[in-house]
């Protein structure tokens, strides 16, 4: 017996596994059988994935088939995979899936996935719940009633088994220019405002700066977002002061994404933006309350000095300028 990648030609004895299982089996709670193109479509699906789809082999027939897919569409569970895994009528108890199983995952180890979960139709499938127990799958989950199939309620049964343990690479951090109505950019905008009025809003603060949404657009202005390992993690805007100074405004960043140099790296990027229009200074003001704020602008080579305009009358205020160039 061989096991290797499934190709293409494999799918008219694929699809004929799966339909017998389909019709005679819990495992699948499809009703109808898929017609040729809808299973060619899923392995499409699954190799345009990156994820391995194998198939088990003896003189030239195929005996079974695994594959793994993506537990669900989202980003955030990226490292995480599930498998399924189908045997010929024929040929089982001879230790094909386990030996497809075994292979899937090792294959998911190496591409970098962190986790693999199997989700089995039917509480009572004790042979998949026993293979995927002998391959290190623990029991997550056991929940009745949620299926419906062969005129009876089925449960679902989850199980977990971790794969690869090596550290994940450190997140990239990604600023560039976004239009501040945006969603992202709102989302944003929207924890800065809420942010600041926990902080001052017994001091009548309202947590929007004096700035509208046309202070932050361009050509005047510049709004950047920071994207920490593709995930909207913290914002910064630039607008024109006075003749040769610009105004660092909206400073923010989320508090997952805190200590992890984001504040630092938007206000440099904002410093370029400032010097190549031309601006010889940049000015800030933020609050007395806002110590790790003041911490990063000391640390960013921003000098205290007497607080400009609105801010000159407002007492908690505390204005930086930093000299450019």
């Amino acid at each position: 017996m061989h096991i290797r990648p499934a190709t293409p030609a494999d799918l008219d004895r694929v699809h004929a596994i799966y339909t017998y299982h389909l019709v005679h089996g819990t495992g699948s709670w499809e009703y109808e059988p898929p017609d040729r193109a809808a299973m060619a479509s899923r392995y499409e699906a699954v190799v345009a994935g990156g994820y391995p789809y194998l198939v088990a082999e003896e003189s030239g027939e195929v005996l079974g088939y695994t594959y793994a897919s993506a537990f669900r569409p989202r980003i955030g569970y990226r490292f995480t995979c599930e498998d399924s895994i189908y045997v010929a009528p024929d040929v089982q108890r001879r230790g094909i899936a386990r030996a497809l199983l075994t292979e899937l995952i090792a294959r998911c180890t190496g591409i970098g996935l962190r986790q693999m979960l199997a989700v089995i139709g039917d509480s009572e499938n004790a042979a998949s719940i026993g293979l995927h127990r002998a391959l290190g799958f623990t029991l997550q989950a056991d929940v009745a009633g949620l299926g419906w199939k062969f005129a009876r309620s089925l449960g679902w049964v989850l199980m977990q088994r971790p794969l690869a343990t090596a550290p994940l690479p450190p997140p990239v951090l990604d600023i560039r220019p976004e239009d501040p109505a945006s969603a992202s950019a709102q989302a944003l905008l929207w924890g800065l405002t809420a942010e600041l009025l926990s902080m001052d809003g017994d001091r009548g603060e309202n947590g929007k700066g004096a700035v509208t949404l046309g202070d932050l657009r361009a050509p005047e202005s510049v709004f950047l977002v920071a994207r920490l390992d593709d995930q909207p993690a913290g914002c910064g805007a630039l607008r024109p002061l006075e003749p040769g100074v610009g105004e660092v405004k909206r400073m923010y960043t989320t508090p997952w994404a805190r200590g992890r140099g984001v504040a630092g790296a938007v206000l440099a990027a904002l410093e370029e933006h400032a010097q190549a229009r031309g601006y010889s200074a940049l000015r800030l003001e933020t609050g007395d309350r806002q110590v790790a704020a003041n911490r990063v602008y000391a640390r960013a080579g921003y000098r205290r000095i007497p607080c400009y305009g609105q801010y000159a009358a407002r007492s908690w205020s505390q204005c930086y300028e930093k000299r450019l160039g």
